[in-house]
């Protein structure tokens, strides 16, 4: 159904569905967008979270508990969040 609104304030030569292709595919770049800003998100929190595990192994082999500190450092400092990445 033609909105008399929408129709009345188009150019001439674009018709009702292509302006509504165009917005769902702006509102799907929109969503991409908020996607990589997620991700960054995510890239900087598990990045501080593995600088923080390196302090605590750190401090762990100082107060003398190094056989742990050890197999933190060898099994989770600088481990990638995703097995196999």
């Amino acid at each position: 159904m033609t909105d008399p609104r929408l129709s009345d304030s188009l150019p001439d030569g674009l018709d009702e569905r292509t302006v509504s292709a165009v917005g769902k595919l702006t509102e799907a770049l929109e969503t991409v967008e908020v996607a990589r800003g997620h991700l960054y998100a995510f890239h900087q929190l598990t990045g501080s979270a593995d600088f923080k595990v390196g302090e605590a192994v750190e401090e762990l082999a100082e107060a003398g508990h190094t056989a742990l500190a050890e197999r933190l450092r060898r099994e989770l400092v600088g481990r990638n969040v995703l097995p196999g990445r």
